[in-house]
């Protein structure tokens, strides 16, 4: 069962976001359409959007979070489901949207997907990012006042083979299968990507592409989400020994959920469009052992160890066998005045936090 992270935590982090010294009264007023509403970057720019009148002198945006679990998203939202200025609906992005969009809409922020490749269900993680993406493409080119149309990718687009010395950046790929297990995350982000300029070179669509790194926060989903770093926080909370099914010799670039916003924020007011940006931070990177014995240590229950279990792996669990470690280059959003702040280890230990004693163990 989902639970919430502690709202108060959510609160510090969007007041150290909204610190950086960017254009916040821009928004006053604006109309947004967020898809994937109840997903953690998604959920950190919908409340950071309701809370800004309190922390700058605005009109309130009006934000529609359209999501496919409203229990969910009711607890992650219960205190502005009231609120005149939010609205929450279920609408399905991979079928026809004509007429549920307000026409004064005049930004699309199209978070929704499955943040992961899954050898489970891989139509539903090909689905939003390829019929739904086109769709609320085809509403966007409709929308008389549209400012800016932001698609939510990720740098597994570079490919996945990659064999290179230097940082990774926008322009730079490399071999990936499209046959593979993981094809159904990757090709439909790539398809994702080529769909949102076609239509900004044949309709004049205002889009941006986000190509995130290794994201976390309050607001992972610790029971459905089995990817490492949500498993080793909920290990942490509830007391279990964190099970690795490898050396953990991995290394991995992590971006704390404010450093993650700030560059969305810096992308979101650049005027350019029709870029691709990574938003990353390419200073904290560690092993995913590293990982994990940071979670021992941070661990507020009884004490737990790391151990090593390959014969419990996951079916289509594949080794980490190659020592080569592939390094997000962030130069470009750095010429926007990005500068990430937050550590692995405190960002960890904020992680954490927001769910102790919170309803997650």
């Amino acid at each position: 069962m989902y639970m919430p992270p502690n709202p108060e935590i959510i609160r510090q982090d969007i007041r150290e976001i909204l610190r950086a010294d960017l254009p916040w009264k821009s928004l006053s007023g604006k109309d947004f359409l967020i898809t994937g509403g109840s997903g953690m970057l998604a959920s950190y720019i919908i409340e950071l959007l309701l809370l800004l009148p309190e922390y700058v002198e605005c009109l309130p945006p009006q934000v529609t979070a359209l999501v496919r679990n409203r229990e969910k998203a009711g607890k992650r939202f219960a205190a502005y489901l009231n609120s005149p200025n939010f609205k929450l609906r279920t609408d399905d992005i991979c079928r026809d949207l004509t007429g549920t969009v307000d026409p004064g809409t005049r930004v699309i922020i199209h978070a929704a997907s499955i943040p992961r490749p899954d050898s489970e269900v891989p139509v539903e993680v090909m689905a939003p990012n390829v019929l739904g993406t086109w769709n609320l493409l085809e509403l966007a080119r409709a929308l008389p006042d549209l400012e800016r149309f932001v698609y939510f990718s990720s740098g597994i687009v570079n490919g996945e083979s990659i064999k290179s010395d230097v940082p990774i950046s926008e322009d730079m790929y490399f071999a990936s299968s499209c046959t593979g297990p993981a094809a159904c995350y990757s090709e439909a982000k790539r398809a994702g990507e080529t769909i949102c300029l076609s239509f900004m070179r044949q309709y004049g669509v205002p889009v941006n592409l986000i190509r995130w790194f290794g994201c976390y926060g309050p607001g992972l989903d610790l029971h459905n989400d089995p990817r490492a770093f949500t498993s080793f926080v909920k290990s942490a909370v509830s007391g279990e020994d964190i099970v690795l099914h490898s050396t953990g010799a991995e290394t991995r670039f992590w971006c704390y959920a404010t450093d993650a916003i700030d560059g969305f924020f810096r992308v979101f007011f650049d005027p350019r469009c029709g870029e691709a940006w990574n938003v990353a931070n390419d200073q904290a990177g560690c092993t995913i052992r590293e990982l994990a014995e940071m979670a021992r240590e941070l661990s507020p229950r009884k004490k737990i160890s790391v151990q090593y279990d390959a014969n419990s792996a996951p079916a289509g669990y594949k080794p980490f066998k190659s020592p080569h470690i592939t390094v997000p280059d962030t130069r470009k959003l750095r010429a926007l005045g990005y500068a990430p702040k937050i550590s692995v280890r405190e960002g960890l230990q904020r992680t954490i936090k927001a769910y102790d004693n919170w309803g997650a163990a």
